[in-house]
């Protein structure tokens, strides 16, 4: 893990500033639609009464 993060942080460094805002920005927009994703799960839960941790658009 520690690895992993030295060589995230390394990439981080060789970025341009404007890269790393838009790293930034696709982050923070991915965490946004992860969040959206939870909340749609719960809501289609409570609503159907299925408690499954299964996540919607899962491929098993």
């Amino acid at each position: 893990m520690a690895q992993r993060m030295a060589n995230a942080q390394a990439m981080l460094n060789s970025m341009t500033p404007e890269q790393r805002e838009q790293m930034r920005q696709l982050s923070e927009k991915l965490l946004e639609d992860m969040d959206l994703r939870w909340q749609m799960d719960q809501t289609i839960a409570k609503t159907t009464g299925n408690v499954s941790t299964k996540r919607l658009g899962s491929v098993t």
